[in-house]
């Protein structure tokens, strides 16, 4: 029985150059950059791509749906164009599978939306259409969190050729559904959670006065209405720890927002378990996953050394952990997600407060807010 095993997006090679004379339906003529493609495979229930692929290679088959190139835009480098070039006219009852090609193309757009946000660090994507009602194009685009701002009469593609329906879709980063960021403040800054609906994945501390941070974090505090006229975070009421202010906005993806009300519950209260359990995923080598998880068994309101973290994370001699102790400090610096990941409860052998990324001024505060519930 034939199912879909991957949708995605795969580099544009001499087929795909190929192809793209043979959609290609007028507008943009740009060199395509991606083949969007939909992977289907005899397999068993519950068979995974990749056993699939030890047991019978050849079983997986990828059927093209489409072209796509991202381009920079001349005028503003920080807007992508995707120019999308589909098989036929965009309808959906291609081939027989309606509902596998749908899910296919929402999820080839999706991965087109995070390399243009990611990969090429633009702020904000457009897509331009010719379609009579922008098909199923358009539907895709909009299901990803596109709007339309623009419509009206296209110039013809060729001498002698009419006019046609041209629709213009755009989506900003701050503004994309599947990836947001938070803002929370407490009584020495703002701490940050950005993440996906499945996970947070990184997360931070800024200081009042001082700038956000370039990219997701700069647009996402501007759209939120944080940021005072030069540009910087405002500097919180000491009365307001974890106050709802304008940090807290709706639409967030539901890891971040669940990961947001746990750190206002954290910051409000000495509620010991209100970062328990909350989804992340942070991105290391297996050393640093090895580190970050003794981490987050270290309990609410105690502290352990980095020679302590390296002695639970090895069974070698003293020696060994010794050895050791500077790689953990060097895991704990790059932790991606603090306070989710308490790095802030690892301290010196000899008792004194060294290295976080948020500066020890907020250490000692976080472990004096758990310790004795201090502010």
């Amino acid at each position: 029985r034939m199912r879909l095993v991957r949708a995605g997006v795969l580099p544009a090679g001499r087929e795909g150059r190929d192809r793209l004379e043979q959609l290609r339906a007028g507008g943009e003529s740009r060199e395509p950059a991606c083949l969007l493609v939909m992977s289907l495979a005899e397999s068993n229930p519950g068979e995974t791509e990749s056993e699939i692929q030890a047991r019978d290679g050849s079983a997986i088959r990828d059927r093209i749906l489409g072209l796509a190139a991202l381009y920079r835009d001349p005028v503003c480098p920080g807007c992508a164009w995707l120019a999308w070039f589909m098989s036929g006219n965009g309808d959906k009852d291609r081939n027989g599978d309606d509902e596998a090609d749908a899910d296919s193309l929402r999820t080839g757009f999706r991965s087109l939306l995070d390399l243009a946000f990611n990969g090429m660090d633009a702020h904000r994507v457009l897509v331009r259409m010719t379609e009579p009602g922008g098909g199923a194009l358009e539907e895709t685009a909009l299901s990803c969190g596109m709007t339309r701002v623009e419509s009206g009469m296209s110039r013809p593609v060729a001498p002698g050729c009419r006019h046609r329906n041209e629709i213009l879709l755009s989506l900003d980063r701050a503004a994309d559904p599947q990836r947001a960021i938070a803002w929370i403040p407490f009584s020495r800054g703002w701490f940050f959670l950005d993440g996906t609906p499945g996970a947070i994945l990184r997360a931070g501390f800024r200081r009042g006065g001082e700038s956000p941070g370039p990219g997701r974090l700069m647009e996402s505090a501007q759209r939120q209405g944080i940021l005072e006229p030069d540009g910087s975070l405002p500097r919180p009421d000491p009365d307001g720890v974890g106050e709802d202010r304008p940090g807290a906005h709706p639409g967030l993806p539901d890891a971040v927002a669940r990961g947001a009300a746990a750190v206002r519950a954290y910051f409000r209260t000495r509620d010991s378990n209100a970062l328990d359990g909350l989804p992340i995923q942070p991105e290391g080598s297996p050393f640093q996953q090895l580190v970050w998880s003794a981490l987050s068994r270290i309990p609410y309101g105690e502290t352990r050394t980095y020679t302590d973290i390296a002695r639970e994370v090895t069974d070698g001699t003293a020696g060994e952990v010794r050895k050791l102790t500077r790689a953990v400090g060097a895991a704990c610096a790059a932790n991606p997600i603090p306070l989710v990941i308490p790095c802030h409860r690892v301290i010196g052998k000899d008792g004194h407060l060294v290295g976080f990324s948020g500066g020890l001024d907020i250490k000692e505060w976080l472990l004096a807010h758990e310790m004795f519930g201090l502010d």
